[in-house]
């Protein structure tokens, strides 16, 4: 498995690792993370229960090829799932190798991310990479952001109707006690989870021993 599949999961993890080197979430930002009217990770109080370890919940959905919509616990390997590429604003599919983490009954603490204009929600461990990019930074590309670092103002990348990629603000940010933790591996190193782009990864980076996850 780590022969086969090992490189694919390193090769989607180079296509964003600099740029997670790279980043400064607190830029503009102070620590204590509060917007008047919305905040992120930071300004909720601890819950009860695991922090997700860089996951999404069982109630969150993937488009799967030839499958439709289905909720991610349902996943199979092989299974061609929507994925993107946040810096050109392609949508395609890409195959569904393991999860990096399944903890099927497990409840944890996840944040519940609400954008502007649309009902679809995004289910997401704090600290899971989502592309995004900040409040007020026009035309600035998206980059990969601990879900912990989001605030409301953020823009996300949403596919819409027509089946292309935008940019959407965040109305609200709360948290909620969802049950399973998964963490779906493309070859492409992202996908998209309940109708926005993520990265398959959490804030841990490759060492000279290899990947600590594989």
């Amino acid at each position: 498995w780590l022969a086969a599949k090992g490189g694919l999961a390193l090769g989607g993890f180079r296509r964003h690792g600099t740029t997670l080197l790279q980043s400064s979430f607190n830029e503009g930002h102070d620590a204590k993370g509060a917007h008047e009217g919305g905040h992120g990770a930071e300004g909720h109080e601890e819950g009860e229960g695991k922090g997700g370890g860089g996951c999404f919940s069982g109630a969150s959905s993937v488009y799967a090829k030839g499958r439709g919509p289905i909720k991610i616990k349902d996943l199979r390997v092989g299974d061609q799932i929507l994925a993107g590429e946040a810096s050109t604003g392609a949508l395609f599919f890409s195959p569904f190798i393991a999860h990096l983490h399944l903890e099927v009954a497990t409840h944890a603490k996840f944040l519940v991310v609400k954008a502007e204009g649309t009902q679809s929600v995004l289910h997401v461990s704090q600290e899971h990479l989502v592309f995004a990019a900040r409040a007020g930074a026009t035309g600035a590309s998206m980059e990969p952001l601990l879900a912990r670092d989001l605030r409301a103002g953020d823009q996300l990348n949403r596919v819409g109707c027509d089946g292309e990629l935008y940019q959407v603000e965040i109305a609200s940010i709360t948290t909620a006690s969802l049950e399973g933790l998964y963490a779906p591996l493309t070859q492409s190193g992202t996908v998209v989870v309940d109708g926005f782009l993520c990265s398959c990864y959490a804030d841990a980076f490759p060492t000279a021993g290899g990947l600590p996850w594989l």
